[in-house]
């Protein structure tokens, strides 16, 4: 969308650009949590240049509260399992915020027990040990809305985090074709074969046949609104004949 943003403002010769925005919910009805909006370029060839997923559904509010109702468990039972030990009470009550706090980067579970302890569980498992033994306008908007929701249909009930993904790979084909995803194959599987290329450059292909057959479908109506305008137009002024004057 970078590349997008800059091609856009070398186009207008400005960096106040005109631009149309739209939103589309994944599913239809009023029921469905997820949506999309997109801001794209008013330009001859229309470019997405920034794109949201809202939701209805927080996923992190829902887990924050499943955290509380843990956290009271957690706390119950330390107090209860410790009721005769002050040290080894607060140990047990430092130990659950510590554990909930950690990341992969910054670990803290040296208070932690192996009982219920996946970092140390994990640590403790002969698998994970052997392997470091030795030593990872709208037309453009509905236009990007089809190709967006042609990978994540309508019918069908997608998580946020698929819409994400159908989000960011929607708009890398709607800016620059199909044939730009393969780069990103080739850095995740290592490369992206023959009959990859050659199908993702016959979809550009169609794509740009189905864009050219619907820009001259459009042309054409326009000309033949602005002809009739014109011949009504003739025809109202011209009175050379008027039925009944001679």
């Amino acid at each position: 969308m970078q590349n997008a943003v800059e091609g856009a403002c070398a186009e207008a010769g400005s960096r106040d650009l005109v631009v149309s925005g739209d939103g589309s919910w994944q599913k239809r009805g009023f029921s469905n949590h997820n949506g999309v909006a997109a801001v794209i370029s008013s330009s001859d060839v229309p470019k997405v240049l920034d794109i949201e997923r809202l939701s209805k559904r927080c996923t992190v509010c829902d887990g924050a509260k499943n955290m509380i109702i843990n956290f009271k468990y957690y706390y119950r039972q330390a107090i209860v399992r410790n009721k005769t030990n002050l040290d080894d009470m607060v140990k047990a009550v430092w130990a659950i915020y510590k554990h909930k706090s950690s990341t992969n980067s910054d670990p803290y579970h040296e208070w932690c027990s192996s009982a219920y302890c996946g970092f140390w569980k994990a640590l403790e498992k002969n698998e994970n040990l052997s392997r470091v033994l030795n030593g990872s306008t709208q037309n453009p908007n509905e236009s990007y809305h089809s190709v967006l929701w042609s990978m994540a249909p309508k019918s069908r009930s997608s998580s946020g985090t698929i819409i994400d993904f159908c989000v960011a790979l929607s708009v890398i084909v709607y800016n620059d074709g199909y044939q730009s995803l393969l780069p990103l194959f080739e850095s995740l599987l290592g490369s992206s074969g023959t009959f990859t290329s050659s199908i993702f450059q016959r979809l550009d292909q169609q794509r740009t046949s189905t864009e050219a057959r619907t820009k001259s479908k459009s042309a054409r109506n326009s000309m033949d609104s602005l002809l009739s305008n014109i011949n009504k137009t003739h025809d109202e002024a011209d009175d050379s004949y008027m039925p009944g004057a001679y």
